[in-house]
């Protein structure tokens, strides 16, 4: 897989898919309402903002994170985590 609108070249992709899995698999602590944060990636995957930035970027493009601009924190939404009913930070949108 070979991204040049992200500077990004991937030659194990089981490596990207074991990362897709860390976040959707399972329902875990820290994706909350379908929202994970810099901050959490940063804890999960042990990487870098730069890293963190194109991975996500990567997951963006499959439509499999959302940019989302409810907080200051770099933030972004999880469509397939989302919950049932409409969380209260989303009442806005």
């Amino acid at each position: 897989f070979v991204s040049m609108e992200l500077n990004f070249v991937c030659f194990d992709l089981q490596w990207i898919a074991k990362l897709f899995s860390s976040l959707i698999t399972f329902r875990h602590s820290w994706v909350k309402d379908g929202i994970i944060t810099m901050t959490s990636l940063k804890q999960i995957w042990k990487l870098g903002s730069r890293e963190i930035d194109c991975l996500m970027g990567v997951f963006e493009r499959f439509h499999i994170a959302v940019p989302s601009r409810v907080s200051d924190e770099q933030q972004w939404v999880l469509p397939c985590l989302l919950p049932d009913t409409r969380p209260e930070k989303f009442a806005s949108v």
